[in-house]
């Protein structure tokens, strides 16, 4: 997972690919919130619109910005999990479930990132969507890699 860290010669600093850090944390959790065929997507990003048929999915985003403190960075991720609602109802059991894969797949280890094993999970909220979605927040730390 080397890739998510790029030196930038010129400053002596790193500079963080917060796309990379989201790409590589969304195949992640893409496999710890999906179960033999129920397959959850992570995306970086709320789609504004979804097919009628498209059913729970998560967004994973990079908060704020990745500073490097020489030895480290360090930042915070929210996984943002979205269950579809049943009719006008929230589907409150499958958020609970995916909110425990989520969960069961922490301390996450992708070296040279790590996010911490005590995660802080946020009030439940309709998008007025079709979807309801509970927030989990992670601090997050990069280990600085020099090539």
């Amino acid at each position: 997972a080397g890739h998510l860290n790029q030196w930038a010669h010129a400053g002596m600093a790193n500079v963080f690919d917060i796309t990379a850090i989201e790409e590589v944390l969304a195949t992640y959790f893409s496999a710890a919130l999906s179960d033999g065929d129920d397959t959850v997507r992570v995306l970086n990003d709320r789609p504004k619109a979804l097919p009628e048929t498209y059913g729970d999915f998560a967004v994973v985003k990079v908060s704020g910005s990745v500073p490097d403190l020489r030895t480290h960075s360090e930042f915070s991720v929210t996984l943002s999990l979205f269950a579809k609602d049943i009719g006008v109802i929230k589907n409150g059991r499958r958020l609970s479930v995916l909110q425990q894969r989520a969960l069961n797949a922490c301390p996450v280890d992708l070296d040279p990132l790590f996010l911490c094993d005590y995660p802080r999970v946020a009030a439940d909220s309709s998008d007025n969507f079709g979807f309801h979605w509970r927030i989990i927040t992670f601090d997050a730390v990069a280990k600085i890699i020099i090539n």
